[in-house]
């Protein structure tokens, strides 16, 4: 009997210990996301959102509010996650991204090299859909000597690491609005979806 308890206790400590780490390590993880926003996300949205056709419609969407409950921010992400952009981004717009990414090419490898994405498929696609680009614009010549196909593979690429952030914003603000709630309000006065922040680069 009194083995018996000792491997019941054992389990029931591993648990916790186990849930533990998995905590700290989200809380890490979603620190490195914090960081793609702050640094990379927001600046990428705000060059292109008035660029996506869509958005006008599906505004109310992206409208999170301060006094919405966790519940209220689920139906928020459910919505989202069928959202998906239309663009038409022009040359110009093409050339502020190349140069944002350029800027921020080692933050990007500094982010990827980091173990802790191991832990979060969906980011992880979203790191290397925008490092791709990144990659595409250092192979290939100045914009203006861009064939219409490579334009094309741009245009596709940015549309795809577009909407992997949609759902990647709603996320972490979801995580905001659970742990860290002034930072929640803080991100979402600067919604980089909306109006006056859109196309703000």
């Amino acid at each position: 009997f009194i083995p018996i308890q000792v491997i019941i206790v054992g389990l029931f400590l591993d648990g916790i210990m186990e849930r533990k780490e998995k905590e700290k390590m989200m809380k890490k993880l979603n620190m490195v996301i914090g960081l793609f926003f702050s640094e990379v996300g927001s600046k990428f949205v705000r060059i292109i959102s008035c660029h996506d056709a869509n958005l006008s419609e599906a505004m109310n969407e992206f409208e999170v509010k301060e006094e919405y409950t966790l519940k209220d921010l689920q139906k928020v992400k459910t919505d989202l996650c069928k959202y998906k952009g239309k663009l038409e981004v022009d040359v110009k717009t093409l050339s502020k991204i190349k140069e944002m990414l350029s800027e921020k090419r080692d933050f990007l490898i500094l982010l990827i090299s980091n173990p802790v994405l191991l832990e979060h498929d969906t980011f992880t696609e979203l790191l290397m859909a925008t490092f791709h680009i990144s990659e595409e614009f250092s192979n290939r010549d100045e914009l203006d000597t861009f064939t219409q196909d490579d334009l094309d593979h741009i245009r596709n690429d940015v549309s795809r690491a577009y909407n992997y952030i949609v759902t990647e914003w709603i996320d972490y603000i979801i995580y905001l609005k659970n742990e860290y709630p002034y930072l929640y309000k803080s991100a979402i006065l600067t919604n980089p979806f909306l109006g006056a922040n859109a196309c703000s680069i």
